[in-house]
């Protein structure tokens, strides 16, 4: 069977991530996919290799895609301010996208060089920013799991409806990022 002209590896991809950005990784089947491109679910076979082979795909997306926003991020800042930067731009990643986000935090020992140095460019991307206070490597490796879990912890429970007080969220993440800065310059 030929491949349906038009159709690509990254519109096949492009669907997949708007579907479960707007519904839910649960509601991502191959005959969803095919249904909202107009053509049957065999087709899509010559583009990704099943359902599992999509997902690889979204997260590979997603690591790339939160790659270059953090990079453009942080272009021409740094310290403190880059610091604010990268945490906006995570938790726009993640309320923008939340189940391709929530595909890029896994992690599996069979991951393909493809998707290890995809995240590689987003841990190049924090270490770059955190590197401008100083810290010896070890210290970098301690301080991006610090920042990341933070973050990570904030937004994860701000996606699920975690905080129910009537307090600004806004308010608490600009708190929360101005910590992050402060432990920083005490990691020196």
């Amino acid at each position: 069977m030929s491949p349906r002209a038009g159709l690509t590896t990254d519109i096949v991809v492009e669907t997949a991530m708007k579907i479960v950005d707007e519904e839910g990784i649960g509601h991502l089947t191959l005959l969803r996919i095919a249904e909202e491109l107009g053509v049957r679910s065999p087709s899509l076979y010559e583009h990704v290799e099943g359902i599992e082979g999509l997902i690889r795909r979204l997260r590979l997306n997603g690591l790339i895609l939160m790659g270059r926003q953090f990079q453009r991020a942080v272009m021409g800042v740094s310290g403190d301010d880059a610091i604010r930067k990268l945490a906006d731009t995570f938790r726009l990643f993640a309320k923008k996208h939340p189940a391709v986000y929530s595909l890029t935090v896994e992690s599996d020992v069979a991951d393909s060089e493809e998707i290890r140095a995809a995240a590689g460019e987003i841990l190049d991307a924090i270490y770059a920013v955190l590197r401008t206070y100083g810290l010896s490597e070890d210290k970098l490796v301690h301080a991006t799991r610090y920042m990341r879990s933070v973050i990570h912890g904030f937004v994860s429970l701000e996606m699920s409806g975690g905080f129910g007080l009537k307090v600004s969220l806004d308010e608490s993440f600009d708190l929360i990022k101005e910590i992050v800065v402060s432990n920083m310059k005490s990691w020196y």
